[in-house]
């Protein structure tokens, strides 16, 4: 056979090149079908807490992407998360300096790794490449600990438990009876607030106490697991945050009469809302997301009855109006928020630290529209409770007085409690002493912002001001949308978990 000289000089010469790319291209095949294999062989939970924390990364709330993770053990991988954020720094100095990082290593899963070898459980299970490096350089890993000049975080402080009877189910002196029937001991509530604090902190591990403020709230110490209590499963007692009890509160909406809450899922503070109706009237419960939606429907009918006041709508409350909910006489928004006042927030040591540029402006604009619609399109409506479980003034009292300068006919009143609470809003602004905020430290609860609005007397329908004005320039300016609000740029690898905030966290604080 004849082979053309070219060919053949190829044949000659290149038979040791193409078996060294032969075999480089097996290996690097090898290599990484043994790395897929080495990376499923990693035990879940590590696996799925790196995922949990590159969501954080990207701007995802804690919370809300944790219960989005399909595995049994939430609580562990929770912890494990907070460990790992609370020391990021730390962690990257010390993986850094040790050398444990190679091309593939995966550098979150190597952060989780650490985590729980040297503040975890102290141990590794499994055989796979990123155990196996990790345990090689634990004397070195903790070597570097030592030398670091940053200090490790592990005071992972528990909040104390509250837990809210529903009345709708069980009365208040019956299940504290239950309760001392269980083998727990009821301890007396002082009257001064102060002291009131001081006993709640330093309650023995079988003690519980009735709340300062609110009735049907009972306090427990911080590890206290109700979970699996018969009476927490069949919804007579529901796990829900003081701070997260008071915007339904101090709405007080009269029984029999017509109610909206406009950010209802996952449902607590709606139930609650039935209690206080006394499941007489008609309560409004929307929310935009369906799987909260659902999730929101099953709560409402476990806590308050196959035949209860509640009608639910998969609906976006900036577009309700009063031909969707008919009568409105009081409105709950409770908004997705930035969740800096959450008691176990641990996404870094300052708040805003870390957030993704704009996530806050398109918060403030997204609960700014809320509070708008709720003052302009229920003409029947007398009262509505603004809340947050923020810190930052942009969600807080600017959203107030924004929406206060766009609409006319609304005006801050004072919180009304049976006792007194001291600490109120910004003395920056008019309204602010009229304000409740809620302090992790001083109050042991939730971080949380609470504004009642009501209608001025005599100011007839509501008027809005400046918005008609944004509407005639909104297709002049491509960052305003169709009725004129100012829209943030969005990001182009932009995800649409990433559009659910921390909605709600308060509500969702004690079930982890």
């Amino acid at each position: 056979m004849k082979i053309h000289k070219k060919n053949a000089n190829f044949q000659t010469k290149s038979p040791k090149i193409w078996k060294n790319r032969t075999q480089l291209t097996k290996r690097e095949n090898n290599g990484e079908k043994e790395l897929n294999q080495q990376r499923q062989r990693v035990p879940p939970i590590y696996g799925a807490t790196a995922k949990l924390l590159k969501k954080v990364k990207e701007g995802a709330g804690l919370k809300d992407t944790l219960y989005q993770i399909n595995h049994p053990n939430l609580r562990g991988i929770y912890s494990l998360a907070c460990k790992a954020i609370q020391n990021d720094e730390l962690l990257e100095s010390i993986i850094n300096e040790t050398g444990l990082l190679n091309e593939r290593f995966d550098p979150v899963l190597a952060k989780v790794l650490v985590t729980e070898l040297l503040w975890g459980k102290q141990e590794l299970k499994g055989g796979s490449t990123p155990v196996t490096l990790t345990l090689e350089h634990e004397k070195a890993l903790r070597q570097a600990v030592e030398e670091a000049s940053i200090p490790v975080v592990l005071t992972e402080e528990k909040p104390l438990r509250y837990i809210r009877i529903n009345t709708l189910l069980v009365t208040i002196n019956g299940t504290i009876q239950r309760l001392i029937d269980d083998g727990w001991q009821l301890k007396d509530t002082p009257e001064n607030y102060e002291l009131f604090i001081k006993c709640a902190s330093k309650l023995g591990d079988t003690q519980f106490m009735k709340d300062y403020h609110l009735d049907d709230v009972l306090i427990f110490p911080p590890k206290s697991d109700m979970h699996e209590h018969k009476l927490v499963e069949n919804g007579s007692l529901l796990l829900q945050d003081k701070a997260s009890c008071l915007p339904a509160l101090l709405l007080d909406p009269k029984p029999g009469s017509v109610v909206l809450d406009m950010c209802a899922a996952p449902g607590l503070k709606t139930s609650q809302l039935a209690n206080l109706l006394q499941n007489k009237g008609t309560l409004f419960a929307v929310d935009k997301d369906p799987k909260r939606f659902y999730k929101m429907q099953e709560m409402v009918e476990r806590n308050c009855g196959k035949h209860n006041c509640v009608t639910t709508k998969l609906a976006d409350s900036v577009r309700l109006t009063s031909e969707d909910c008919p009568g409105v006489q009081y409105i709950l928004i409770d908004p997705s928020c930035s969740g800096s006042g959450m008691a176990s927030r641990v996404e870094s040591q300052s708040p805003k630290e870390g957030m993704p540029s704009g996530r806050l402006q398109s918060l403030s604009t997204f609960q700014e529209r809320l509070l708008v619609q709720a003052m302009t399109a229920f003409p029947d409506v007398e009262r509505i409770v603004y809340s947050t479980c923020s810190l930052f003034e942009e969600e807080n009292e600017q959203v107030v007085a924004k929406a206060l300068s766009r609409v006319q006919s609304f005006q801050v009143v004072p919180p009304q409690l049976k006792k007194p609470w001291d600490r109120r809003g910004s003395p920056e602004y008019p309204f602010g002493s009229d304000c409740l905020v809620a302090d992790k430290e001083k109050d042991k609860t939730n971080g949380f912002f609470v504004a009642v609005l009501e209608r001025i007397p005599g100011s007839g329908s509501p008027s809005v001001k400046a918005v008609s004005k944004k509407r005639k320039s909104a297709a002049l300016d491509e960052r305003k949308d169709s009725d004129g609000w100012e829209v943030p740029k969005k990001k182009k690898k932009a995800k649409k978990n990433n559009k659910m905030q921390v909605e709600d966290q308060a509500e969702i604080e004690n079930n982890v």
